[in-house]
């Protein structure tokens, strides 16, 4: 699912850095009718949880298409994805997974376990779960080099402890290699970001810098795992029209079906 905030990366220099992870939804953003949420539950029930109920395999992985392009745009090169798409469960993760792996993105993945639409639902969620981090599982003890995991849980928050060090720590342990540094053996994770800033700069505030004045339009190229993918602005080896038509013609039929008329 995609989250209302921006995903963001970190830098240790103004101009070129290591990539800090970001955790993140890979959902579609669409308005829904009759949607006027006063508190959050009924922001679950008006909002997120009408789009769980239709969000089909397609959509899931057109919205996983469009998080992960403009993640890379952003300079982002690692998401945590707490994933939910009751409409069809099974396999819904391994539908982010081969997206994230056609576009190169280091990927965590877990599904929302609830039986708020019945136990079958649940059911299929837990499988789903289960299912995908045997393979994940499986996939980090055949390859050294592995871009796929599978959490148990997520957590969340805006310390800039969490920002800086535990989300380095918690995607280092998943997926078993150095990350955010510049050293040999480390996952070759950069980014080069364009930043002007218009007060001072130095080791005291960088981090404030990087979370209040960094931004994805500052990204000018991105490197995940030694692969180019975003340079000088431009995607590397990505069709993006090719993906932004595709995921257009998908949302329309996702509008179509929550707002009950033609897109």
């Amino acid at each position: 699912m995609l989250s209302t905030s921006t995903p963001r990366a970190t830098s240790s220099c103004p101009d070129s850095s290591t990539a800090t992870p970001t955790s993140t939804r890979v959902w579609p953003a669409i308005a829904i009718k009759g949607c006027n949420p006063t508190n959050f539950l009924e922001n679950l029930e008006q909002q997120w949880w009408k789009i769980d109920d239709n969000l089909t395999l397609a959509g899931t992985k057109a919205s996983a298409y469009a998080t992960i392009l403009d993640s890379i745009r952003d300079g982002v090169t690692t998401i945590f994805d707490h994933h939910a798409s009751f409409c069809e469960i099974p396999g819904s993760l391994f539908t982010i997974k081969d997206a994230a792996q056609e576009l190169g993105m280091r990927s965590c993945l877990c599904y929302e376990v609830s039986d708020r639409r019945g136990q079958e639902k649940c059911d299929q969620a837990i499988a789903e779960n289960a299912e995908f981090a045997q393979w994940a599982a499986k996939e980090c003890r055949d390859n050294d080099n592995h871009m796929i995991a599978a959490m148990p849980n997520v957590g969340w928050c805006e310390a800039m402890t969490m920002l800086f060090e535990n989300n380095v720590k918690m995607a280092s342990k998943y997926f078993d290699r150095k990350l955010d540094v510049l050293e040999p053996g480390a996952a070759a994770d950069v980014i080069v970001m364009d930043y002007k800033p218009f007060t001072p700069l130095s080791e005291e505030n960088i981090d404030g810098h990087m979370l209040f004045g960094m931004m994805g339009k500052n990204c000018r190229t991105t490197i995940i795992n030694g692969r180019i993918l975003y340079k000088d602005r431009e995607f590397v080896g990505i069709d993006e029209d090719k993906i932004s038509a595709w995921a257009m013609a998908e949302s329309k039929k996702l509008w179509s079906t929550l707002n009950d008329r033609a897109y």
